[in-house]
């Protein structure tokens, strides 16, 4: 069959909810479908373990890089995804859990080399400017596949049955494949560069050790998410916590979904308007801020507020939260492309995705302890302090010669 032509907008959009899905099945859902079936809050912070993938991503990612094409390891890791939320679907009603996290194991590494796949496609396919054009489109693409999987995915499994939402997701991940099988383009790049030398990964590490303000860099990539990492770790066991699991599909799909893009589309605005420069800091001081809005959720729930208004006041701190992390992803999204070196741009792109989820596997390793033993209300306002740092040494970080 002939490779299809679509527009630029629709496989930028396709590709990265196609990123955006496998991540909540695997590092969101889990939580809440553990939770609901038992699990204490201890269990649930040691699930962050599975987000090791994408800490270490770019152990492989030179290797992803140059060997093969990338429109390939796309399509093929796509495929692997499915097979793995196949198998996680047949698993889950057994009364042994260790196959449900092997197979979702298995679903974090191939999502993981599916990630370093798409953003270096993005960044072949598309010149600088259309990168950057096309930006508000890729947040908001991702934010609907998070949303996607916490809304509709999570509705089926706690109305119906886990093992229904993980084969509706099953069934999500290979409509994507058969579409991106036929319908991706095949980048300039990868058709003259396919099967050259694979890049060492030392040379990629070294190049990324090199950069101007290392340590502002080092520290940025670190906090930046610490933060929201460790809300959507207890966000979802809080709510079904609070009796109202049964409503977070519809508050992920009617609340987050709308919020998410209001969000992705302001984030583009600001940074274009006022620059990354002086928009990166408020930007980060707002994405952080509504953890404090779900301690004080959570302090009013722990204090026997009036429950009338917990479903509306979720619904507006959920809303709040989730135009904020819009923001923040878009400009997330462009300081990561900032720091990536011509010639690594998948390896660079990977090594700071990476640094950023091995904050996010250490702090939530341990952020089902800390919650399960200063309750909610506390853990969300440590878990604001913890992101400030990236603030403070923006600017150091965004301070890079320009790439050519």
């Amino acid at each position: 069959m002939k490779n299809l032509s679509v527009n630029r907008a629709v496989w930028v959009f396709t590709t990265y909810f196609a990123e955006g899905l496998p991540f909540s099945l695997v590092a969101i859902l889990p939580s809440i479908m553990f939770r609901d079936t038992g699990a204490d809050l201890a269990t649930i912070g040691f699930l962050s373990l599975l987000n090791i993938p994408w800490v270490v991503k770019f152990l492989w990612a030179p290797y992803v890089d140059s060997h093969s094409t990338l429109r390939k390891w796309i399509c093929s890791t796509e495929l692997a995804i499915t097979a793995a939320m196949a198998m996680v679907t047949l698993s889950v009603l057994a009364d042994n859990r260790s196959p449900v996290l092997l197979f979702l194991a298995l679903g974090a590494l191939f999502s993981a080399t599916h990630d370093i796949a798409v953003d270096g496609f993005y960044m072949d396919a598309l010149d600088a400017e259309s990168q950057k054009k096309q930006i508000g489109f890729r947040v908001l693409a991702y934010r609907l596949a998070l949303a996607a999987g916490s809304g509709i995915i999570v509705t089926i499994g706690t109305v119906y049955s886990w093992r229904c939402a993980y084969a509706t997701a099953t069934f999500f991940m290979l409509a994507i494949y058969i579409f991106h099988r036929f319908a991706l383009p095949h980048p300039v790049r990868e058709k003259k560069e396919a099967g050259s030398p694979v890049i060492p990964f030392r040379d990629a590490f070294v190049a990324y050790l090199k950069k101007r303000n290392l340590v502002h860099v080092l520290i940025f990539v670190i906090f930046m998410r610490a933060g929201e990492y460790l809300l959507g770790l207890m966000k979802g066991p809080m709510l079904v916590d609070m009796g109202i699991k049964v409503h977070i599909g519809w508050l992920s799909a009617g609340v987050s979904i709308p919020a998410s893009i209001l969000g992705a589309m302001a984030g583009g605005f600001v940074i274009s308007k006022y620059t990354i420069e002086r928009s990166g800091v408020p930007v980060i001081i707002f994405q952080n801020l509504t953890n404090l809005l779900y301690a004080w959720l959570a302090f009013n729930y722990a204090a026997g507020g009036p429950a009338h208004i917990v479903l509306p006041a979720t619904a507006a701190v959920i809303g709040v939260e989730s135009f904020s992390s819009g923001m923040g992803t878009a400009l997330l999204m462009i300081v990561l492309m900032k720091l990536c070196d011509k010639e690594f741009k998948s390896s660079h792109y990977a090594i700071g995705s990476g640094l950023m989820a091995l904050s996010g596997a250490i702090f939530n390793t341990f952020g089902g302890v800390v919650a399960q033993n200063i309750g909610y209300t506390w853990f969300y306002v440590i878990s604001f302090a913890i992101a400030m740092p990236a603030a403070f040494v923006f600017r150091k970080t965004i301070d890079q010669p320009v790439k050519s």
